[in-house]
């Protein structure tokens, strides 16, 4: 239980099984990472908000999930997901998921400014939806996969978790997303033949904190650096 609470796992404000989304049609770019960023540090230090140069709008929409971590000790740790499996616009479904996934993730206490520093961000766009009749037909750092086990039993991990936390391992995988889903009964073939499992894929971009510092607002570093310590 402890592993499951560490694990990069994710709250989805609309859990839409079997969606239509069936195209890959959008790609995460450094500039929705440093738009998360502009989000962020407005809503915590009250300043105006500094829209950098945008290369998307709302007129595009994805599934997306917005992420933040922090690095410890050379580790990231994670401070905060969410996402939503319903197509957003980018521009307000980026701005609106950064402030809940900074703020409003209810497994962590708000994000600081003495966090700022060491803060990284993700952004994940999702697509290529497809259910699979077999519970293990997907590729660990390929897919991502979605559950669902009844009406309020389901839950997510991105592409990456299987890597990252499971060194790859489907079966390992799916257990521990069971069980993220509020599942605590046996598992075995009769059941894995009774969930409904879809596989998706997802284009991710991360930058840092600081790297959004020396990108788009250089003149301010002095500023972002007091504010940091407050």
């Amino acid at each position: 239980m402890k592993l499951l609470n560490h694990l990069t796992t994710f709250i989805v404000f609309y859990f839409i099984f079997g969606s239509n989304v069936c195209c890959f049609s959008n790609t995460a770019t450094e500039e929705m990472c440093y738009y998360a960023f502009d989000v962020l540090h407005s809503e915590l230090t009250g300043h105006d908000q500094k829209i950098i140069p945008l290369g998307f709008s709302n007129n595009e929409l994805s599934p997306l999930f917005v992420t933040f971590n922090t690095v410890q000790n050379d580790q990231a740790v994670l401070r905060g997901c969410i996402g939503t499996f319903s197509p957003q616009p980018l521009l307000s479904g980026i701005k609106r998921l950064t402030i809940s996934a900074a703020f409003h993730d209810s497994r962590f206490r708000p994000i600081t400014t003495s966090e700022l520093l060491a803060l990284n961000c993700t952004i994940s766009l999702l697509g290529d939806f497809e259910k699979i009749s077999d519970p293990f037909d997907w590729v660990p750092g390929k897919h991502g996969i979605q559950i669902q086990i009844s009406n309020k039993m389901g839950a997510t991990y991105l592409p990456e978790v299987s890597i990252e936390h499971f060194d790859g391992d489907k079966e390992k995988t799916l257990n521990h997303l069971i069980q993220k889903a509020g599942y605590r009964s046996a598992i075995n073939e009769k059941f894995l033949g009774q969930i409904t499992v879809e596989r998706y894929q997802s284009s991710t971009f991360a930058c840092s904190y600081q790297g959004y510092v020396e990108k788009f607002q250089k003149s301010d570093t002095n500023s972002f650096q007091k504010h940091s310590e407050l």
